[in-house]
């Protein structure tokens, strides 16, 4: 269990921060989102730009299947949603994805 309190949590859930992790997910680098996560980074929260969730832009990478581990094993809850109401798998479906649904 991480002993984290309010402040490194408040420091850690910054605007760039969250948008370098989107970007790691972007890029594929499983290593840096698992620190991260490790670090305390809740991998749970929408994008400001898109509404979109770090589960459903890994959906669209080429290789889903190391990145959504990652996310998964960082805490991400797989029935969390989009702002438009769609989860991970919806994501996975919409974009024939086998590897991303299994």
């Amino acid at each position: 269990m991480l002993n984290l309190d309010e402040r490194q949590l408040k420091a850690l859930h910054t605007r760039a921060n969250l948008r370098r992790f989107l970007e790691c997910i972007h890029a594929g680098h499983v290593e840096k989102i698992a620190k991260m996560c490790s670090k305390g980074l809740d991998p749970n929260f929408h994008c400001s730009e898109s509404g979109e969730t770090p589960l459903t832009v890994a959906t669209g990478a080429k290789k889903p299947n190391k990145l959504l581990i990652a996310l998964v094993n960082g805490g991400a809850l797989l029935d969390y949603r989009t702002k438009d109401g769609t989860t991970a798998l919806h994501k996975a479906v919409e974009k024939d994805s086998l590897e991303a649904v299994t």
